[in-house]
């Protein structure tokens, strides 16, 4: 169908005004300025016709986003309040600061003391560090300094020094051993936190009352941790 229009704009003014123009009413730079005329009152025209693809895209899209904004307004209502959650991932974002700020992200820096940092520390095995950077504020590359385990280490500090009501742990212990992985869950368990891991341990079972288990295909089962075995 738009093609047809397409290929009929064309012949149309020439048929229009080839009678004017032989019988002498108008001349050729006349007879082509009503062309010219004529194409761009057709461009107007068909532009919505033209168009009418991308347009649908285009309605079908905002009603897309509509749908995701509503949802998205309604979980707002029941998900926790700012500073209630902390999601820990496996590798924790590292501030370009002091060790002071990269312990107390995302709070401010002066809600905590001295001695109250070096005592999470020294929880969470990481005494060593003040033995290495004695002065708090001193700025460092953490992310090359840091192993994968010292970080893992420090975003649970973060978590004792924030104190959230909710933890979203993904594989945060994978670059752990398992005794310093008990250590860590106990911490978070004194503080009467409510966890949710992510994770392939079998170790992790302990810290949790549920198990949901996701086969990778869509399909999921919920078991209660004392009638769960991993699988290999």
């Amino acid at each position: 169908m738009r093609r047809s229009t397409t290929y009929a704009g064309v012949f149309i003014p020439y048929l229009i005004m080839s009678a004017a123009y032989f019988t002498g009413e108008i001349d050729f730079g006349s007879f082509n300025q009503s062309i010219f005329a004529f194409n761009i009152v057709e461009g107007s025209l068909f532009f919505v016709v033209n168009q009418i693809e991308e347009l649908a895209k285009f309605t079908a899209g905002i009603s897309r986003l509509e749908g995701f904004q509503s949802k998205v307004e309604t979980i707002s209502k029941q998900k926790p309040k700012t500073g209630e959650l902390l999601f820990i991932p496996q590798k924790p974002y590292m501030l370009l600061g002091s060790l002071r700020e990269q312990l107390c992200y995302p709070t401010e820096v002066n809600k905590f003391s001295d001695e109250h940092l070096v005592a999470v520390l020294d929880e969470v095995n990481l005494s060593s560090l003040i033995d290495r950077y004695p002065n708090l504020d001193i700025k460092q590359d953490w992310p090359r300094i840091l192993s994968l385990g010292e970080q893992q280490r420090l975003a649970f500090a973060r978590l004792l020094l924030n104190s959230p009501r909710f933890a979203v742990l993904d594989e945060a212990t994978s670059a752990l051993d398992i005794e310093t992985e008990k250590r860590l869950y106990n911490l978070l368990k004194e503080r009467e936190l409510s966890l949710i891991s992510v994770g392939h341990r079998p170790s992790l079972k302990d810290f949790h009352e549920n198990i949901l288990e996701l086969n990778g295909q869509g399909n999921w089962k919920l078991f209660t941790s004392d009638k769960y075995n991993f699988r290999n």
